[in-house]
């Protein structure tokens, strides 16, 4: 099918507060260069729950792209297995049916960032299509995301062992590297969600962490009571709906939050709003939300932090420096 976004280069901007010896993480990620996106159209082709597509016995390659280093797909011999021993189901229907999502998108980040794109791209080929959402896909979040995308309908792919050969199939491109993004189609991603304009005073808010067991701040009363007394809110994101997160998003200009889902939201945030993210060491790696700020026009600090332990951000906690925080928040504020 026709190339909904051409291939194009984006150029970010360092972060506002970057430290010398950082710059050169930073410097190298400043240029990414996105690969055109399209809707690929496969006939009679078979499709696996995480959304492995496979002919005969062989995987084909563009539904795992980029992701073979890091996450183990079924090969030739697994293939060979699940010919053998799996239910197969045959889905035909008189419209395309719709694949947007991959083996990580049951979760937050990957969710908004990953799969909504992928059905932004496809709804502007301006066709009619089934969706296709695992069982795990259906969470609050999955469905009113959504329900605001106008998606009210979905053909649900049973997790058991089972696959799928479909007729005619819509594949929307999985060209994009996690932590990347094609920053014209997140800001259309944008727009759709949010429309409303800030009403009265501007928020200004702090993610608190309070379900997770790992990215834990070892001294947080004295963290949160920093961030308070410069007129910050602490939310608990995990205790409010979609909907909430959404709308309470829409009214704010700064968010703060060490790496983790929840500063995902700043994708209801209007353009040039703020972010600011407590990390680990900086390496060029966790760029996650420093791309994605870029991507939406927000003006991005960070303060890296030191941790109980010799680990990813991923993995560690971390004990943040309340000098630097002050003088990080005023910096930002100012």
């Amino acid at each position: 099918m026709r190339t909904q976004f051409d291939k194009k280069r984006f150029v970010r901007t360092l972060p506002s507060n970057v430290r010398e010896q950082d710059k050169v993480y930073f410097e190298n990620l400043r240029h990414y260069d996105c690969p055109a996106l399209k809707i690929y159209q496969f006939h009679s082709v078979n499709v696996l729950p995480d959304s492995t597509l496979f002919k005969g016995i062989f995987p084909l390659k563009i539904s795992f792209l980029f992701f073979r280093k890091r996450i183990k797909h079924h090969n030739i011999k697994g293939i060979i297995f699940i010919l053998l021993n799996w239910k197969k189901r045959n889905l035909r229907a008189e419209c395309p049916y719709l694949l947007i999502h991959d083996g990580w998108t049951q979760n937050y980040y990957h969710w908004i960032t990953q799969a909504l794109p992928r059905l932004i791209l496809a709804q502007q080929a301006n066709n009619p299509f089934i969706l296709l959402l695992p069982e795990d896909h259906q969470t609050e979040f999955h469905i009113a995301s959504l329900k605001l995308l106008n998606v009210e309908s979905w053909q649900t792919l049973e997790r058991k062992e089972q696959y799928y050969t479909i007729e005619n199939l819509w594949y929307a491109t999985r060209d994009i590297q996690i932590g990347d993004y094609n920053d014209d189609l997140i800001i259309t991603l944008r727009d759709k969600l949010i429309a409303t304009p800030i009403t009265g005073t501007p928020r200004k808010l702090f993610i608190r962490r309070v379900s997770q067991d790992k990215r834990r701040i070892l001294n947080e009363a004295d963290v949160l009571q920093t961030f308070l007394s410069f007129g910050f809110e602490i939310v608990e994101f995990e205790r409010l709906s979609f909907t909430q997160q959404l709308a309470l998003l829409r009214e704010t200009t700064v968010l703060a939050g060490v790496h983790g889902a929840g500063l995902t939201n700043m994708i209801f945030m209007p353009s040039r709003s703020v972010v600011f993210e407590l990390t680990t060491k900086v390496n060029g790696e966790n760029y996650y939300y420093y791309s994605l700020s870029n991507a939406l026009s927000h003006k991005y600090y960070y303060q890296a932090c030191d941790t109980d332990q010799a680990g990813e951000v991923q993995d560690a906690n971390l004990m943040v420096d309340i000098h630097t925080l002050q003088d990080n928040i005023t910096l930002m504020l100012t």
